[in-house]
């Protein structure tokens, strides 16, 4: 299929904290031969949630299966997510039913590894003029912003169908969170979500039928900087909100379904895809740069086929885009550093497929027989599979990456019990989330504590000061929760008269504490006129810092503004 060609439509950065979303921007959309490539402007609305506070009963103690959702004994409560802040704290969402025709995402916590819980939020679309019923919910912490990330689909209305909230790491302390509605005016049967993250920004995955005819995923980028919208360096504002629609020039994707998003070296996202002869498992790859002054910086823009941007938009991200397996459904993926694993059922069997060289090659195994369902989770050393198997949750473990598997263990105490369905059960880093039956056939989500991975503490540059004098001084912060090793800076000075000032300096900070300060300077800077600084900062752990300031040129003086 031929790609359509991308037209960009700007924000001015005087309004994008009211309109942050205010559009969406098709780079490419499904073609067929009565398509007209057309702009899609998005309708938006934010809305502030209250907190509510609600304790739960969790009657169990640790080491045994920890009923959350106690409140609402008589329905449905499904599709659990987890995910946890560089504190410990347990954060789970999952889908509410209160009737036919109404469903609510909870939004719980436990800051005591998983004894007690609070349900600290409850989303519900009426709020955004919404149909009531929300579903495909997911939720991933962000360290860089701490933040956690939030999004969730209304199917049923025709309008804010993909709503995303930002919640404070302390998410016992808020008492309100702010989201936003987001819709396409083209776009319609909104389906299902994921989202993830690359450092401040949150990635987020629709899928709707935004040309009317098949069912393709879209993928929106949105900055946030733990208080406002906001850009980084070289960034044009119109970044503030983009969905870009899978022509499918490169690989077939539609019909989608089933998404799931992870971050690592790259940014990966899977989907169960039918091309009208087989259920495939779709995996497209990009880059996580966010240094401006880098060749691979995420948000360059332009250079790809037909003009589209050339690491952002979905068609033609440029690292992978292939069938991880054939024949297969129900996909789950994980990643850390430069290994990816993805998980899925094919042909009544639990397979996985992993990578240690982000998607470069792929060593395929099978996890277990006769199981389905499955979910996966990637730490610095191990890989934890889990599936469900004659009404169990069991997981195993590999410690080659994939290449053999360990001994199935069964979580839940009540055996037979787990239900058999997408979405079912999912890993997180202190435990384990599953749907239950026991309660007389009602679906229940249930916990069970398991330090998979402890806390990951990592460092938060900050670029803290630019001055002037002979030549431009900078000062690189750190406050996250770990040390920054090879802190590299940057300092870029431009402009002048005839724009003949172009001075740079750079240089490593082997390691920066916590709270920590350093930094560097230029050499002497000759000219005269308005200039442009703009400091970067990266290190190994992947925070990145940038700051942009104007000034004057004096000679051999610089004044900065």
């Amino acid at each position: 299929m031929k790609p359509i060609n991308k037209t960009k439509i700007g924000i001015k950065a005087a309004i994008v904290i009211a309109v942050a979303l205010a559009f969406i921007l098709p780079t490419s959309a499904v073609v067929t031969n009565t398509t007209t490539p057309k702009n899609y402007p998005s309708k938006t609305m934010s809305i502030t949630q209250p907190a509510i506070h609600k304790a739960l009963i969790t009657p169990q103690s640790l080491g045994g299966d920890v009923l959350i959702s106690s409140d609402n004994p008589d329905k449905t409560d499904e599709t659990p997510k987890i995910t946890m802040n560089t504190e410990g704290t347990i954060v789970v969402t999952y889908e509410k039913e209160m009737d036919a025709l109404t469903r609510v995402i909870p939004i719980c916590y436990s800051k005591d590894l998983g004894q007690t819980w609070t349900e600290q939020f409850e989303i519900d679309s009426t709020n955004i003029q919404g149909s009531g019923y929300l579903q495909s919910v997911d939720i991933k912490y962000c360290p860089d912003a701490e933040q956690f990330f939030w999004t969730a689909i209304d199917p049923l209305t025709d309008m804010y169908n993909e709503e995303i909230y930002w919640i404070p790491a302390a998410i016992e302390e808020a008492t309100e969170i702010t989201g936003w509605g987001i819709s396409g005016t083209t776009s319609s049967d909104y389906t299902e979500g994921a989202l993830t993250y690359v450092g401040e920004w949150v990635v987020a995955l629709a899928i709707d039928t935004n040309t009317g005819l098949i069912k393709d995923p879209g993928l929106g980028y949105i900055w946030f900087d733990g208080e406002n919208f906001n850009f980084p360096v070289n960034v044009d504002p119109s970044w503030a909100a983009g969905f870009y629609y899978d022509a499918m020039s490169v690989l077939r994707t539609c019909e989608a379904s089933k998404p799931e998003m992870a971050t690592g070296n790259q940014l990966y996202m899977v989907m169960e895809s039918f091309n009208g002869v087989s259920s495939n498992i779709s995996l497209k790859s990009t880059v996580t740069d966010l240094n401006p002054s880098s060749e691979t910086f995420l948000y360059t823009s332009g250079g790809g086929p037909s003009d589209m941007d050339k690491y952002a938009d979905i068609e033609v991200w440029p690292l992978k885009q292939e069938y991880v397996a054939v024949g297969a459904t129900d996909p789950d993926v994980s990643a850390k550093g430069d290994v990816v694993a993805v998980v899925y059922m094919q042909g009544g069997d639990v397979k996985c497929s992993t990578s240690t060289n982000g998607a470069g090659n792929w060593t395929t195994t099978t996890v277990t027989t006769g199981a389905g369902y499955p979910a996966v989770y990637v730490t610095k050393d191990k890989i934890y599979a889990a599936y469900v198997k004659e009404g169990n949750l069991s997981y195993v473990i590999s410690s080659d990456n994939g290449a053999t598997w360990g001994t199935p263990t069964q979580v839940n105490d009540v055996a037979g019990t787990v239900v058999a369905q997408p979405g079912s059960i999912e890993i997180g880093a202190q435990g384990f989330i599953w749907t239950d039956n026991r309660s007389s056939g009602k679906k229940d989500i249930y916990f069970e504590y398991m330090e998979i991975e402890p806390p990951i503490k990592l460092p938060k540059l900050t670029v803290n000061s630019i001055t002037g004098g002979i030549g431009v001084s900078a000062k690189i912060g750190n406050i996250g929760k770990a040390a920054a090793t090879n802190v590299v800076w940057q300092i870029q000075v431009t402009g002048g008269l005839l724009g003949r000032i172009n001075v740079s300096g750079t240089g490593t900070i082997a390691s920066l504490a916590v709270n920590g300060e350093d930094g560097g300077k230029t050499k002497t800077i000759l000219g005269l006129g308005s200039i442009t600084i703009k400091v970067t900062a990266t290190c190994d752990e992947g925070s990145i810092a940038t700051m942009s300031k104007d000034g004057t040129q004096l000679l051999f003086w610089t004044i900065v503004k």
